[in-house]
């Protein structure tokens, strides 16, 4: 009778590795996890709303035909839903925020009739099928600038601004350059800061950016505090760290085993031996 041999040594192994491999990855997920994941994922407005808002607004906007509709996908800032989540934040912001700039919004993302390569990304609040914030890029993925002075772009921001329900005399205009975790620019943009909403030290923004005389991107966010940023980039080392070790144990685990199973087939009495 054929009768299989347990490899206990092998077997343990195989057990320990497993428990390892989960559990580390299960560890990481955890401490990663943001407000997002946990929030109301169901909106009340409907994908084919929040399309048919970001429609209208475009042809009411930019006076044109109407444009492709390419896809439309629920989003967040997971940046700030973070910041939020870290500093237990989701009641004073949802409070003081929520309705205007919301945590988890619509994006359309539409395509002009022209068969240009530009591409604009809409968002629409997933509460009141409102458009609170639009940005232009082209299809390779860089952000539109307008060509112009900054005294142009302050003065068609400030108009973007109110038609957008903000009060400009409630924000300061200023052209920064947009750096990495190592100090080198990655891109520049024009943005107006609000003077009064923040929340633990992030500031409401407002990227803009224009294309002969038309605000072509109107984004808000929150700039968050370098320390949150300092913060999230140790995040970052410690998301490759893992993952570099996660593939590294993998591996050990597996030529480990590969020398049990090659040491036990050849034990004198072993079939083959």
């Amino acid at each position: 009778m054929f009768r299989v041999k347990l490899n206990v040594p092998l077997f343990v192994l195989a057990i320990i590795g497993v428990v390892l491999y989960f559990g580390v990855n299960q560890w990481y997920l955890s401490k990663g996890e943001t407000d997002m994941d946990n929030a109301e994922t169901k909106p009340k407005i409907s994908r084919e709303a929040a399309e048919s808002a970001a429609l209208n607004w475009y042809k009411a906007y930019f006076a044109s035909a109407e444009p492709k509709l390419s896809r439309t996908i629920l989003n967040a800032d997971r940046n700030m839903n973070t910041f939020i989540g870290k500093n237990n934040l989701d009641k004073t912001y949802n409070d003081t925020f929520g309705n205007k700039y919301p945590r988890t919004f619509w994006e359309v993302e539409l395509r002009p009739e022209n068969g240009s390569d530009h591409k604009m990304f809409v968002r629409v609040a997933t509460e009141s099928a409102e458009v609170i914030g639009w940005e232009e890029t082209t299809a390779s993925g860089v952000i539109t600038t307008g060509a112009g002075t900054d005294d142009e772009i302050r003065l068609e921001g400030e108009k973007a601004l109110t038609r957008a329900g903000y009060n400009p005399n409630d924000f300061t205009y200023e052209w920064v350059e947009n750096k990495n975790i190592l100090g080198q620019v990655t891109g520049s943009e024009s943005r107006f800061i609000s003077h009064s909403q923040r929340i633990e030290g992030a500031v409401l923004s407002l990227k803009v950016a224009v294309v002969n005389g038309k605000t072509t991107t109107l984004l808000p966010y929150f700039e968050t505090p370098q320390s949150f940023k300092t913060w999230m980039s140790g995040q970052e080392r410690s998301a490759a760290i893992m993952s570099l070790a996660s593939v590294v144990l993998t591996g050990i685990l597996g030529l480990v085993a590969l020398i049990f199973v090659i040491v036990n087939e050849k034990k004198p009495g072993s079939p083959g031996a």
